[in-house]
């Protein structure tokens, strides 16, 4: 290439901005469009005819005298690797400068090559601020102090403008706790602002309210884009400020503090930097809950010292690590001579290894010990002490066990009331499960050298959460002591009532004469619970289910016979309620498939193992017009449809935290393929419930970004919620007005599987929804002449409230053709799309 190709290729660049100057003004006579775009003009001609010392930044009298300098013909270059620049607005923009002496149409000029360092510089900062505030976390022990260092660093080793730290007080104003800046007359003029969290007040809509209200931080990448009426423009413009940033400090989830930076490079705080932005959040937060925590760690551990128990914490194998004051006091042990050794070493009898066994056995059970135990004390005496055992859980694998200890006087009036506390339930006075466990223990000990047989009958009260919400536990507890007071009659004198876990009650019936006494029993019992009860106002029934199953010599090991009188209950659940069930060996397999389907659940969960796939519905043209977002879980090579897994994973709280995940994924898959038509997915009834629901979709919407770095328009109504009937009979009010709430920010609603249900018709012209999808069984039976005529005035319907229809489960060109004359707005099947993940739909759309 050329010396005049070279120089043409430098002009015409697209990476490095250039001017050339002349004259004593030094004044600019060509200017290509990259240096425009750098330095914010609209076009190169505006540059032209300025002065190339005005573009100058800083005061640096060399730079000015070197620009002379060229336009005078000197010969020489210049280079200035970190350099600042005015833009059209006055931002400073950092830039690299590489600087000649030419001769342009025969005068000697100033050639000035740009490179622009603005995301450079940015990313600098940031990481600089990230690598000292990791230093604070080691080094510092005092939130105050922490705070304090954050200001200083942003100020004095990063070079931001100004930094301010505070918190949102009563009255929803911004109160400054720490300020600084690089000088004294910005510090001063950024205390006196008047920042708020209240939106409805004009010094309640910048970066700080958002952050508060949002948990999110907030940020302005280009000041000079606001309106001229801004609250701060002054500020703003008095300093040169071109970008804010606000980061919210948590503390136990809730907003505490607020970290407000400004600087005076435009896009210093930008979606590419908001990575970077969310570290530094999760940083200072990580330092304040350390310092929190020590803090309370230190009183615990004081507090633990000074207890009047004795406290020991072990490891898997009982190896004692940590002994507190009191243990060492009342053992007459000192550290060494505790620290590593077992705790059941000190157990005052010969046979430790089988107590230890035993143990070890309750532990793994019950999940925790607790019993009397005698140890015996450095003067080799016995003592008895009430000691607690609970292990300590990393992940689902224990790690250490906690012990804790009362020595037991024997005039101690704790002995006397020891029993009751560990065997009885304070609720119904019944025994408790400790009790039960050891007197079916009993009878399997009789059982195994005697001809006898025994039944255990598991009772279960049906949907009693339900009362407890209705009427109040105070009621639910009246219920409890009835239903004792009636097995109690019920039962012969040698069987054993007991209230075990949660609601339910177990009987313990010994010995039976004939298997077939204990159908009598149970029958005699559901008749009995049956019956209404009467708690004060109330009058209520309950529905109740029981397993049995018996003891024998062949089963006689009290933890396989309360597990299989469980499995019993189910039998009886699957035949209905007041039913009676057995132990089935088909159902213990289906029980432990899906217990084992539920831990793969919880493990799927934890690893975020659910994905996306999409089903695309179209217009009568065939034209693609929104997406249907489907659960699927991507479990090892295999992908998961929801009918596989689904009734497990909303049988607990999973189901929310994994739709809150197939939502993440949606708005991010949007801001990688760009596509701008509605994107519907489905929320359980547990997901609309939840209090957070609206804040967390919006906070999520406006957090997003699309390519090329431009904001969803939440107004294009991106994201359509799918609810089914059940939601809304459920609660009209509570859903109508989260649809009503979320409207405001244009967010769609669907009624899924329209026409299932009973009460769609009453309800529908009160909710304010905008896409009705007519149920699959109605478009499989087009052919009846009835199914026709409701499909046709579903659709009807909805054109008359404005509503889209949208069919589910089009599969044969009849049915969408039918669907077509019925005036039928959008479609969905196997005829246009099946569902595919996002790659696949990544092609369709580009073709």
């Amino acid at each position: 290439m050329s010396n005049l190709q070279t120089f043409q290729f430098l002009l015409n660049s697209s990476v490095f901005g250039v001017y050339i100057y002349q004259g004593e003004e030094a004044k600019i006579v060509f200017a290509n469009d990259k240096i425009a775009q750098i330095l914010k003009y609209d076009s190169k001609e505006e540059l032209i005819g300025k002065s190339a010392i005005e573009l100058v930044a800083s005061d640096v009298d060399e730079v000015k005298s070197h620009i002379k300098r060229k336009a005078q013909g000197e010969i020489f270059a210049a280079e200035y690797i970190e350099h600042y620049l005015k833009s059209r607005t006055n931002a400073i923009i950092p830039v690299s400068l590489f600087a000649y002496t030419i001769e342009y149409n025969n005068k000697y000029s100033g050639l000035v090559l740009i490179l622009d360092r603005t995301k450079e510089k940015s990313f600098e900062k940031l990481f600089l601020t990230l690598s000292q505030i990791n230093q604070l976390i080691v080094r510092i022990e005092d939130e105050e102090e922490i705070l304090e260092k954050i200001c200083e660093i942003a100020i004095d080793e990063v070079g931001y403008l100004d930094c301010a730290i505070g918190y949102i007080d009563e009255n929803k104003l911004f109160r400054q706790i720490y300020t600084k800046a690089k000088t004294k007359e910005i510090e001063d003029a950024l205390k006196s602002l008047t920042i708020g969290a209240d939106p409805n007040t004009p010094y309640g809509t910048g970066t700080v309210s958002k952050a508060y209200h949002t948990k999110e931080i907030s940020l302005i990448s280009q000041i000079s884009k606001l309106e001229s009426g801004h609250y701060w423009h002054d500020f703003f413009n008095k300093f040169n400020i071109s970008s804010a940033c606000s980061i919210p400090i948590l503390k136990r989830g809730e907003v505490k503090y607020i970290l407000l930076l400004h600087d005076t490079i435009a896009n210093t705080f930008d979606s590419d930097h908001l990575h970077l932005l969310e570290q530094i959040k999760l940083d200072i937060s990580f330092a304040l809950e350390k310092v929190e925590n020590e803090k309370w760690y230190q009183l615990i551990l004081s507090a633990v010292n000074k207890s009047f128990e004795f406290v020991c914490i072990v490891d898997d194998n009982f190896k004692i690590l940590y002994a507190n004051d009191k243990a060492k006091k009342l053992s007459g042990y000192q550290t060494n001579e505790i620290i590593g050794k077992d705790l059941i070493d000190f157990c005052f009898f010969e046979q430790s290894e089988d107590f230890k066994k035993d143990i070890y056995k309750r532990l793994s059970s019950d999940r925790q010990y607790t019993g009397v135990i005698s140890y015996r004390l450095k003067d080799n005496s016995p003592k008895d002490f009430l000691v607690n055992i609970m292990p300590y859980f990393k992940g689902e694998k224990v790690t250490n066990y906690i012990v804790i200890g009362k020595i037991l006087e024997r005039e101690d009036e704790l002995l006397k009331s020891l029993e009751k506390a560990l065997f009885y339930d304070p609720i119904t006075n019944l025994p408790n499960t400790n009790y039960f466990i050891k007197e079916i223990e009993k009878f399997c000990q009789t059982v195994k050298y005697e001809d006898q047989i025994g039944a255990l009958i598991l009772i279960d009260p049906q949907e009693f959460r339900r009362i407890n919400e209705a009427f109040g536990f105070d009621t639910g507890n009246k219920l409890l002591s009835l239903i004792a007071s009636r097995l109690n009659q019920i039962v012969e004198k040698n069987d054993i009532v007991a209230r075990l876990e949660s609601e339910k009650f177990g009987v313990l019936i010994r010995p039976l004469r004939f298997k077939e006494d204990v159908l009598l029993v149970a029958k005699k019992i559901l008749k009995e619970l049956a019956m209404p009860y009467n708690t004060g106002n109330s009058h209520i029934i309950l529905e109740f289910n029981l397993g049995i199953i018996f003891i024998s010599k062949d089963v006689n090991n009290p933890s396989e016979i309360l597990k299989m009188a469980n499995i019993a209950l189910v039998d009886a659940k699957q035949k209905g309620k007041n039913q009676i069930g057995f132990f089935r060996k088909d159902i213990e397999e289906d029980v432990i498939k899906r217990l084992n389907l539920i831990t793969e659940l919880e493990r799927a969960v934890s690893n975020k193992e659910f994905i996306v796939y999409y089903q695309p519905y179209v217009d009568r043209d065939k034209n693609i017009v929104g997406l249907e977002a489907l659960m699927r879980w991507k479990k090892g090579d295999n992908i998961l449809l929801p009918s596989e897994f689904i009734e497990e994973l909303e049988a607990g709280q999973y189901i929310v935290d994994v739709e809150d995940l197939i939502i993440d994924n949606v708005l991010d898959d949007i801001s990688e393929l760009g596509f701008s038509f509605p994107v519907s997915v489905n929320l359980s009834i547990k997901s609309l419930f939840r209090k957070d629901l609206s804040q967390s979709l919006i906070s999520k919407l406006t957090r997003r970004k699309v390519k090329g770095n431009i904001n969803i328009d939440i107004s294009h109504n991106i994201l359509n919620i799918e609810i089914i009937e059940r939601s809304f009979l459920e609660n009209f009010e509570y859903i109508r007005n989260l649809i009503e709430n979320l409207k405001k920010f244009n967010i769609f609603f669907s009624i899924d599987d329209f026409g299932t249900g009973y009460s769609s018709l009453s309800y529908l012209s009160k909710l304010k929804v905008n896409f009705l999808k007519i149920d699959t069984s109605f478009v499989k039976n087009l052919n009846d002449k009835d199914t026709k005529n409701v499909t046709n005035a579903i659709i009807a319907l909805s054109k008359s409230l404005n509503i889209k229809t949208i069919a589910e489960g089009v599969e044969t060109v009849e049915q969408f053709e039918i669907l077509k004359s019925m005036g039928c707005d959008y479609y969905q099947g196997f005829l246009f799309y099946r569902p595919m993940s996002k790659s696949e739909l990544h092609k369709i759309l580009n073709s």
